[in-house]
């Protein structure tokens, strides 16, 4: 018996006093590794939902004697393949046209002048006869996206190597200095759009596990657009005709956010880190905590790390310098970015918006009032500020997608 009050004093005298865990992990009273490890079992439950949510219907056609999915779509998509390969080699290539410029004028062949109006001259072209090509042969949006966002990263590659050539050159360093073909070849292939004289931190060789984990975890992400597409977003489009736009709206505001997402995984954490690995590039450094975002303008800054490092060297800087405010250099460069998003939206389905253009320039009065609303930081106010943004990225995505896929999905005789 007096051992029994013993043991049971000595559990009562174990009690303390402690917060939640959930309390805990917000405070930051557990360590980030530790939190992770007893947080794995909500990751996995997590992936789980996901998997269950995207296999229900494959798993009931297969139940019902039909293909797990629809293999039309892919077929379709791959319509004209080689000839995208060979446009894609081909816009690569063409990138060393504004090395060769610039290595004329250094051999005193071309005037500057000349090789300006040249430059401009190649860069509209650059972005022109990738879209008469997938007018041409009327591709589908799968490699028109994928053309014209390539011949848009070229594009911007070429832009930032022939700038900070001619910058560097006029601060006083002669050009045959500052050319070197092996680095321009390598900074075509690295994953970073800004050039840069003195070349790129390099890692000592390919990690082989990591770069095994990143195709797996891209053919995982491959998998999960392709069921987002094919069974949550062709069935809105095949009802078309039976539904108002706003009810399209709602349908796809959950899958298009979701397809938005995978994209973006595939891209900065996926691809991009494939790139950089078996180039050597050792800064993977391409996106930034954005999903904790309390403005659109630290949406921007955090999402996509190459472009805005270019838009800041070559968009916003020259902005600044010509005489911009801070707040007209952030207009003027969200303008300028707009305009390019529209650009790629209109050649992939072949009709040109303001759409995209529109809702950009709306997160600048947006970017203002969430800022206004933080100006007294508190938890709530960061929770709902960080929530609207969040409803943002779900219901943005839905309505570009009604807007610019819906009339030419439904008019396009390759799918009726």
């Amino acid at each position: 018996m007096l051992e029994e009050n013993k043991s049971t004093h000595k559990r009562a005298a174990s009690y303390i006093a402690r917060d939640t865990l959930l309390d805990q992990l917000r405070n930051q009273q557990i360590p980030c590794q530790e939190a992770f490890d007893t947080l794995f079992g909500i990751q996995n439950l997590l992936w789980l939902v996901v998997a269950l949510a995207l296999l229900r219907i494959p798993v009931l056609r297969v139940l019902r004697g039909q293909s797990p999915v629809d293999l039309g779509f892919l077929e379709w998509s791959f319509e004209g393949y080689r000839g995208t390969m060979i446009m894609f080699v081909l816009m690569m290539l063409s990138c060393y046209l504004f090395y060769l410029l610039h290595w004329l004028s250094a051999k005193a062949i071309l005037h500057v002048r000349l090789c300006d109006v040249l430059f401009r001259l190649m860069s509209l072209l650059m972005l022109i006869l990738p879209f008469k090509w997938i007018s041409f042969r009327q591709l589908s949006p799968v490699p028109s996206f994928f053309l014209v966002l390539q011949a848009h990263s070229f594009f911007l590659k070429s832009f930032s190597f022939y700038s900070v050539i001619a910058s560097a050159e006029e601060d006083g360093t002669a050009k045959k200095d500052l050319l070197n073909l092996r680095n321009f070849s390598y900074f075509i292939v690295a994953p970073t759009l800004v050039y840069r004289t003195k070349g790129y931190p390099k890692s000592d060789g390919i990690r082989i596990g990591f770069l095994l984990m990143q195709i797996l975890r891209g053919l995982g992400l491959l998998a999960v657009i392709y069921l987002l597409i094919t069974e949550q977003m062709l069935p809105v489009f095949y009802r078309a005709g039976n539904l108002s736009l706003l009810e399209s709206i709602v349908l796809l505001t959950l899958p298009s956010g979701s397809l938005y997402l995978a994209l973006f995984f595939i891209t900065f954490e996926v691809a991009l880190n494939i790139f950089a690995e078996v180039t050597f590039f050792a800064d993977h450094y391409f996106y930034e905590d954005w999903w904790n975002s309390l403005s659109y303008d630290e949406f921007s800054r955090k999402w996509n790390r190459p472009v805005h490092e270019w838009l800041a060297q070559h968009v916003y800087k020259r902005a600044r310098i010509r005489g911009f405010s801070r707040v007209g250099g952030i207009a003027y460069t969200t303008l300028f970015s707009a305009i390019f998003h529209e650009i790629i939206l209109a050649i992939t389905f072949g009709k040109f918006r303001l759409y995209m253009t529109m809702m950009m320039m709306l997160q600048i009065p947006l970017m203002f009032g969430m800022k206004l609303i933080m100006r007294k930081d508190t938890l709530v106010r960061k929770r709902i500020v960080n929530t609207f943004f969040w409803f943002g990225m779900f219901i943005g995505p839905a309505i570009l997608i009604t807007f610019n896929v819906y009339d030419w999905y439904i008019q396009s005789s390759g799918l009726n």
